[in-house]
């Protein structure tokens, strides 16, 4: 009995995986420092107290600043990228559906520069070229 309840999970889990493939569903770690073109962390904060800067700070910076276009943004919408940070923040196996990685992928563009959009974007698809 036993090992036909270990085979039926091994079943479903193996399953529940193929559908998250099929869907295009990605787990990503949000922990990840981020390295610049030398292969040094990138780092934030202030003079005084510098960081390296994670995948995580740069998603919810992205994520929770308003921008100047986000005036007209309804409340679910808003709700929608709260939502969307506190499913990322510090996790270190997030999953995103490809909705979610474009949106997260474009308010990051909107709000960083290159060296920052360069390796977040890779780290968030690395099919990304």
């Amino acid at each position: 009995m036993k090992k036909l309840l270990v085979i039926f999970a091994l079943v479903l889990a193996c399953a529940a995986q193929s559908v998250a493939q099929d869907n295009n569903v990605r787990h990503i770690d949000f922990t990840q420092v981020l390295n610049g073109l030398d292969g040094k962390p990138v780092m934030g904060g202030d003079a005084k107290n510098p960081t390296q800067l994670t995948l995580s700070d740069v998603a919810i910076t992205a994520l929770e600043t308003p921008l100047e276009e986000d005036r007209g943004l309804t409340g679910k919408a808003k709700f929608e990228l709260d939502d969307l940070a506190r499913r990322v923040y510090r996790n270190k196996s997030a999953v995103l559906s490809p909705e979610d990685q474009t949106l997260l992928k474009d308010r990051i563009a909107r709000l960083y520069g290159p060296l920052v959009v360069g390796v977040a974007w890779r780290l968030i698809d690395p099919t990304v070229k």
